[in-house]
């Protein structure tokens, strides 16, 4: 599961399996853009990041018809890894849970 991600405005947002993946491509960047800034940085250099994916949007079924076909679809923000007990709202779950 792709948890980590790292972003840049030009390059956009991107995936990675580990921190240490996604962290590598931020610095890349950044030299890039270093290496580009001849007399003074772009304005949005200050936009690249990286980090880890805590929550992702995840489809939920609200209601189906007696014949399983889905009437009613929602989206809600699911955690991607496990919280500490005192860290979950009630009602917040898991995805796949």
């Amino acid at each position: 599961m792709e948890k980590w991600f790292a972003y840049h405005s030009e390059e956009g947002f991107q995936r990675f399996e580990t921190a240490d993946e996604a962290r590598e491509v931020a610095h890349a960047w950044l030299d890039a853009e270093r290496d580009e800034a001849v007399d003074e940085w772009r304005d949005d250099v200050d936009e690249i990041c990286w980090g880890e994916i805590h929550q992702q949007v995840e489809e939920i079924v609200k209601q189906r018809r007696m014949d399983g076909d889905v009437i009613i679809t929602d989206y809600e923000l699911a955690y991607k890894k496990p919280l500490p007990t005192w860290g979950v709202r009630s009602g917040s779950k898991q995805i796949g849970e």
